[in-house]
């Protein structure tokens, strides 16, 4: 059996990264002789979504920036300077060509960014190839013996190999920005790109529906044909990642990407439809809600990274637990300002847009994370507040120990001075008794002696008890 060919398709290959640099630096630091400001081309979204990212740097409510690369460009970089050149994949017997039609970067307040190569296939190309295709590609060529290339003319009659390596691409063109994360393996480079990835097949829905199930669930997880599906993979109707959202439009999400697959219809106006004004949606409005969905996922991945570093960073500020608050308050308003600035649930009043939105927001588990970060922030708080209140019953006992020291030490004094005070009060006394040994010093210092020796067997006494006690 002939799988179904490509009439038209498009993939687009998404790198998120986390960079260092302040957000308001950003325009400064990025090559404006290789990028230019440039909005989304959107459609039927809400006004405010269509305004999260905009070419506008006085606009308020705007959160992030959208860069195209520059045609003019693209030599300077290492890329052919058609955006239709094929460039050459190998590794192995595995060969295939391919093109870069342009490059797109997004970065955004919570210093959070996603590089986004546009890629073609030639033309007459099935499922079954693009699918391969893209399980390589998304690798972005760090797979040990993967040679990427195109043939760069340098005379009338020669040519040579340029070869391209898309991962280091990244870094030469962003490396401004200080990246500190790729999010996953640790690398200073990109490690997998996500992938998003649009097919419009030459074949009707009802020939091929449980092929179109099985290759959606290849092509939004970057799989190959080796990869088998389920049996649940088939039932669209019941799966959460996926969706039908027209006769002939599907789609499927997953943690790995996103894809489309569209099928002919009976209808030629229909097909003529979603073969341009339907594919241009694709590339512009669709793209858009997946990089707004991808930016609230990698935006708190990233909060939590940061976050993760608050134990340390508490633990040198020890015993200050007003500098130890002020930090957890800190996190708490970042958290509170992503949540009123970057996190939206509805973005268009149009059903199929709301529903592919919200069908992508529940896969990434944004909710979940979300939540996940907010428990982090209270358990570092109560920590926190757990350790002062150990420090505030440690100072408590202090002060009552200083308190009793003082307290005993005028019970010594006291008892010291309380004999003297015995006698001075007797001998002052006007009775006849105290009149005739008034001026008696053996008298006086024989009472003293009594009394002294009477308050020494009491504090024996009491020393004696004391110890006993313990």
């Amino acid at each position: 059996m002939d799988l179904p060919k490509a009439l038209r398709q498009v993939t687009f290959f998404i790198v998120p990264f986390g960079f260092k640099k302040d957000y308001r630096e950003v325009d400064t630091l990025i090559n404006h002789e290789h990028w230019e400001l440039k909005k989304p081309a959107t459609d039927r979204l809400f006004d405010h979504i269509e305004q999260l990212v905009t070419d506008d740097p006085e606009n308020e409510t705007s959160i992030g920036k959208r860069y195209v690369f520059k045609s003019q460009a693209r030599t300077k970089v290492g890329l052919p300077n058609r955006v239709d050149a094929p460039i050459h994949f190998e590794n192995g017997d595995k060969k295939f060509a391919f093109a870069i039609s342009s490059l797109e970067l997004y970065v955004f307040e919570t210093q959070v960014g996603f590089f986004v190569y546009k890629i073609h296939y030639p033309g007459n190309i099935d499922i079954s190839q693009i699918s391969e295709a893209n399980y390589h590609l998304k690798k972005l060529g760090k797979v040990r013996g993967t040679k990427m290339y195109f043939l760069k003319k340098v005379s009338k009659e020669e040519q040579i190999e340029q070869i391209i390596v898309l991962d280091e691409l990244i870094q030469s063109l962003v490396g401004n920005l200080e990246i500190e994360t790729y999010f996953e393996g640790g690398s200073s480079k990109g490690k997998e790109a996500i992938i998003y990835t649009s097919l419009f097949l030459d074949v009707n829905r009802i020939d091929c529906e449980n092929l179109i199930c099985a290759y959606l669930f290849r092509l939004r997880r970057g799989f190959k044909d080796t990869y088998k599906p389920s049996p649940f993979e088939f039932n669209v109707n019941e799966h959460a990642d996926l969706m039908q959202i027209f006769e002939n439009s599907y789609w499927g999400v997953s943690n790995e990407g996103l894809a489309n697959i569209i099928t002919k219809t009976n209808d030629e106006t229909a097909d003529t439809f979603f073969f341009t004004n339907y594919f241009s949606n694709i590339e512009g409005t669709y793209l858009y809600l997946y990089i707004l969905a991808l930016h609230q996922k990698y935006a708190l991945l990233y909060l939590s990274i940061q976050v993760s570093h608050l134990p340390n960073k508490l633990k040198e500020l020890e015993c200050n637990f007003m500098e130890q608050s002020n930090l957890l308050e800190i996190w708490r308003r970042k958290l509170v300002h992503f949540v009123l600035r970057s996190s939206y649930k509805h973005v268009s009043r149009l059903t199929h847009h709301a529903d592919l939105y919200e069908m992508i927001r529940r896969r990434l588990r944004i909710e979940d994370l979300f939540a996940e970060l907010q428990e982090e922030l209270n358990g570092l708080a109560s920590l926190t507040e757990l350790a002062e209140q150990k420090q505030r019953r440690h100072e408590e006992d202090v002060k009552r120990d200083k308190a009793e020291f003082f307290n005993k030490g005028l019970a010594y004094i006291s008892v010291f001075f309380l004999p003297v005070t015995v006698i001075s009060g007797l001998f002052g006394m006007n009775i006849s008794l105290v009149d005739k040994y008034k001026n008696s010093e053996s008298v006086f210092f024989g009472m003293m002696g009594v009394c002294y020796l009477i308050t020494i067997l009491i504090l024996h006494r009491y020393w004696i008890k004391k110890q006993k006690s313990r």
